[in-house]
């Protein structure tokens, strides 16, 4: 659960360090994307492959004003997203990640988490990271997001059907640590290292053609829905791992 790559370490001067730690779930590591002023692909790059030491590594792109901006936070910045969550479709910030493989999690425990911090409340619905098409049937996979109330949502579909566990524990204006687990059939969203709701679902999922999203969900056309209004940094999914299987003290 440490961070890739670590930002202002005492041995260099450079605006991050390019030596990145190991990660002990590295062979299942699928998608690291911290969001790091300098770092690749325009600050908010992956590097999944560079941890994994194997593979390429996927190409972000940002959709309407997502960019990567100083704030308080580990690294000293973050993926930044600007939007009340409006349903408006095309103009919403987001970072788009095409379809892959990788992310067809069909019968395979996964994790999916985040650093997120919410500024303000969406009007409908803010999504931290998604592959799910709005209105798109089957095309959807998993998704977490925060709804207009504070509650936050974590949704697997399987063969149509979704499955979904949910959580009032997060506050607003400071950083939260969200992961989405999946070990077998059983679902569990942790907030801060706190199993804060767990159930069963069916096993499955299903291979979506959406893109995955970070800040937002697809619209189906190349735009995204559904955007937050704050900052998120260090999204990671791994598959073929449950990688929180209990209560864990989150890195400060």
């Amino acid at each position: 659960d440490l961070p890739q790559p670590r930002n202002g370490a005492p041995t260099t001067s450079d605006s991050y360090v390019s030596e990145l730690r190991s990660d002990p779930y590295a062979a299942n590591l699928v998608l690291a994307v911290p969001g790091i002023t300098g770092g690749q692909g325009s600050g908010y790059g992956d590097y999944s492959a560079d941890i994994k030491g194997s593979g390429s590594n996927k190409t972000v792109t940002a959709n309407g004003n997502a960019t990567v901006a100083s704030v308080s936070s580990y690294y000293g910045s973050a993926m930044t997203l600007g939007n009340d969550g409006t349903n408006g479709s095309g103009n919403t910030d987001g970072l788009l990640i095409a379809d892959s493989e990788d992310f067809n999690i069909s019968n395979n425990d996964f994790t999916l988490e985040a650093w997120v911090y919410v500024i303000t409340l969406p009007s409908s619905g803010g999504v931290f990271v998604s592959q799910w098409q709005s209105g798109g049937g089957n095309n959807r996979n998993v998704e977490i997001y925060i709804s207009n109330a504070g509650v936050v949502n974590f949704y697997i579909n399987v063969s149509g059907t979704n499955y979904l566990v949910n959580s009032t524990a997060f506050s607003l204006q400071q950083w939260n640590h969200v992961a989405g687990v999946r070990e077998g059939s059983k679902m569990t969203l942790f907030i801060n290292g706190v199993a804060a709701a767990s159930a069963d679902a069916s096993s499955g999922g299903n291979n979506s053609t959406a893109p995955m999203i970070i800040g937002g969900e697809s619209d189906g056309s190349g735009g995204t829905y559904y955007g937050m209004n704050g900052y998120i940094q260090d999204v990671r999914i791994y598959k073929g791992l449950a990688k929180y299987k209990g209560g864990f003290n989150v890195p400060k």
